[in-house]
């Protein structure tokens, strides 16, 4: 009809928006879900750290400070961030670990920002659903460590970058540049491996100001006040996170730098050990590097310089991830963003014109399907083997044994009397405290000389010690076998539980 207003494209894009929104709901629910299901477990779900980080929490709640009377080798922010779910709900394991999972979900925001600058809607849903379906990322999101919101972090701060690449100027550039700014701060205070964001975000900003210098007409100021703004939110961010601990500025310093070199000169290099973990890592998460490869091919054929920062970023944390020392496989997760981000760019439209626009926009659909459930049906087994293994291990001797050691506890002690322990975690079942410089007894501060027979003689002599328990080998290793002998001439012995598993009390 003459007149008529053609309203099918609207519809059609509110249509497209509607759906897009339901899909990405339905992933963040599925994630929830996920990272939910399991977390009341009560065995450490890593071996060590939960148990320190345990009794970190413990002792703040008891009103001691991290790097005061609280031993602490890492940043503060994770602590710092976890703290208020631990008090919120319920002061228990499981709350502690909600931190995490609520945490990790920041990375999924972070992969859709990232999927979406590189490579649209397509983008976005394939990097979201990939990342949800690996298996060591949901491993991280689940267990009281500070590598799972470090990694989201780095999602949140490379997905912001290129989002401000993309709208460097206005109020939304402003935003994403002072997103970007703070959610680097706040990782890099999290874990120290979040440094290696810097590489891709200083790319992008070098880039973007030698873009505008050969346009005419362009301001290089409308560019510089929201980089300025993200320097300005990066450095508020960092003293809110740093104002609990200005007092105790150089013990940090001590324990979380001066710490950490004197453990590299007493562990000593291990450079084929770290090319072990990456290599499986490589192998464990086999899917993102064949999307990565992909990216790489992808953005030559077109020329895409967007593939350079996301090249720099893989290789500088390689590099750093073998220079660590020691390195866990759970450091290794500090690749799953820029791999993430190589496979989403793979899916960007390619330049063709002609009969062959049909046939990229048919690969780039079939590529945009084929990754994210190459990557949903890799993971799906593991996913099953990790749920089972937990039910698995809920059952298991182990568990029963440290279920009946911390009952032991809890019953000859009472919660203001502290216990000296190798197994921070069951002191934790048993609802009781470490003395605050004694939550970490780690075989690295050992082997570092950050914990001595003498440090622990005079810990143990303090009135509020009233139980020793040697649950690992950490505390009854050659370097600090004096330490047993005085336990054994000042306390008496209540039960052993197997092969140097002992609990002595006063």
């Amino acid at each position: 009809m003459k007149g008529s207003i053609d309203i099918a494209p609207p519809l059609t894009w509110s249509r497209q928006q509607l759906a897009l929104r339901i899909v990405v709901a339905a992933v963040f629910a599925i994630a929830i879900a996920m990272r939910l299901y399991g977390l009341n477990g009560r065995f450490d779900f890593d071996g060590y750290d939960e148990g320190v980080y345990w009794q970190t929490l413990r002792a703040m709640s008891a009103g001691f400070s991290l790097y005061g009377r609280i031993f602490c080798s890492q940043p503060p922010a994770f602590p710092l961030f976890i703290y208020p779910f631990y008090v919120s709900f319920g002061s228990t394991i499981v709350a502690a670990r909600f931190g995490v999972a609520a945490l990790s979900l920041l990375g999924l925001a972070g992969a859709y920002l990232l999927g979406k600058a590189l490579a649209g809607h397509v983008g976005s849903i394939a990097a979201l659903v990939i990342v949800v379906a690996t298996p060591s990322y949901l491993a991280a999101s689940q267990t009281l460590q500070a590598e799972g919101p470090a990694t989201a972090l780095l999602f949140l701060t490379v997905g912001a970058a290129f989002m401000w690449w993309q709208h460097p100027i206005g109020r939304r550039g402003a935003s994403f540049a002072m997103l970007c700014g703070v959610s680097l701060a706040l990782g890099t205070l999290v874990k120290l491996l979040d440094v290696t964001a810097i590489v891709p975000v200083l790319v992008l900003v070098f880039g973007r100001l030698w873009q505008i210098r050969r346009e005419a007409g362009c301001r290089t100021a409308t560019v510089l006040w929201p980089i300025g703004g993200a320097i300005a939110a990066a450095a508020v961010a960092s003293l809110v996170v740093l104002a609990p601990i200005l007092s105790s500025l150089p013990a940090a310093m001590r324990q979380v730098v001066a710490f950490h070199i004197a453990a590299r000169g007493a562990v000593g290099s291990s450079e084929s050990r770290n090319i072990y973990v990456l290599y499986h890592f490589v192998i464990d998460n086999a899917v993102l590097g064949i999307g990565a490869a992909a990216g790489i091919v992808v953005a030559a054929r077109r020329h895409d310089w967007r593939i350079v920062p996301l090249v720099a970023w893989v290789l500088v944390t390689c590099t750093i991830l073998l220079m660590q020392i020691p390195l866990f496989p759970r450091h290794a997760i500090m690749l799953i963003p820029p791999l993430a981000a190589m496979s989403a760019l793979a899916l960007h439209d390619l330049p063709a014109t002609g009969p062959m626009q049909h046939v990229t926009h048919f690969s780039r659909r079939k590529a945009a399907v084929l990754l994210p459930l190459a990557a949903t049906l890799v993971g799906a087994p593991w996913f099953y083997v990790y749920y089972h293994t937990h039910g698995i291990r809920t059952g298991s001797s182990k568990t029963g044994r440290a279920a009946l050691i911390a009952a032991d506890l809890e019953r000859t002690t009472t919660p203001d009397q502290w216990v000296i322990t190798d197994a921070q975690f069951i002191a934790g079942l048993a609802n009781r405290d470490t003395p605050p410089w004694l939550v970490d007894t780690s075989s690295v501060r050992i082997n570092s000389g950050y914990l001595t027979v003498a440090e622990l003689i005079q810990a143990a002599s303090d009135q509020q010690v009233h139980a020793v328990l040697f649950a690992t080998d950490r505390l009854a290793r050659t370097s600090l076998i004096g330490f047993h002998s005085w336990v054994a001439q000042h306390y008496y012995p209540l039960r052993t539980y197997g092969s140097g598993i002992e609990l002595w009390i006063r």
